[in-house]
């Protein structure tokens, strides 16, 4: 019963979309069918093949390594303020974590390890969706700087975006955070295999969710591929490490 209420609900919802849309005969049915699709695999491939759940398995042990190695540096700071049994503190238990992973993300940045990914998985999306390499790489940036680091992806191309690009670049958004903050919900008791998962799957389920409201439309100015040459340079590793604009 819970299987049909999920799958009443994806049609429920679909369907208020479509009865919203600025131009029904437009829709692109490709994207929609190939986004579905890719949802249904990307969930069985996490919540019942195994090869997929030990994945997720490794990297959320991996990002639990990284959330001790703030927690000892947090104790040698605050000494007995943190780690007292029985108690949380948000200041002391999550922040540290959220700058630590924030300032590693940073580190990425600069060596250009995210822009190798993001070119990777916005291309594939680009072939798979039918979506415009600006989207794509947008969708693809979410996953791990979240709604207010990303558009500094595509800062040069803001201005030359269509209706329907800005649309799924101010919406999308909100359909995944930061990697940092993956981390702080974990601490507060969240699964982190099932957040990471949910961060991956919200990427492609927002064309999914926002392309029968506003069509795409050609850019001729956009067209063209672009890597992350548009992105913003920076002299020293100091300067994305700790924030600095």
């Amino acid at each position: 019963m819970e299987r049909l209420q999920g799958l009443l609900g994806i049609v429920a919802i679909l369907g208020l979309l479509i009865l919203f849309s600025r131009a029904r005969k437009q829709i692109n049915w490709r994207t929609l069918g190939v986004g579905l699709a890719l949802q249904v695999l990307l969930s069985l491939l996490v919540l019942k093949w195994s090869v997929g759940f030990n994945a997720m398995k490794s990297v959320s042990k991996g990002l639990q390594k990284l959330t001790d190695f703030t927690n000892e540096g947090t104790s040698f700071v605050f000494g007995s303020l943190f780690g007292t049994e029985n108690s949380f503190v948000f200041a002391l238990n999550v922040l540290p974590v959220i700058i630590f992973l924030g300032a590693i993300i940073g580190a990425l940045y600069y060596f250009r390890v995210i822009q190798f990914f993001v070119d990777i998985v916005g291309g594939a999306l680009k072939w798979l969706l039918g979506t415009s390499k600006v989207e794509s790489v947008w969708a693809s940036t979410v996953i791990f700087l979240g709604q207010s680091e990303a558009p500094l992806v595509i800062q040069s191309y803001l201005k030359k975006l269509t209706r329907s690009e800005l649309f799924t670049c101010m919406t999308g958004g909100f359909a995944s955070v930061a990697g940092s903050t993956l981390i702080g919900y974990s601490l507060l008791g969240a699964p982190l295999e099932y957040l990471l998962a949910a961060s991956v799957m919200n990427a492609r389920a927002l064309f999914l969710w926002l392309r029968p409201l506003c069509q795409r439309q050609r850019n001729q100015l956009l067209t063209r591929m672009f890597g992350m040459s548009a992105t913003r340079r920076v002299k020293t590793l100091w300067t994305p490490s700790v924030g600095v604009p």
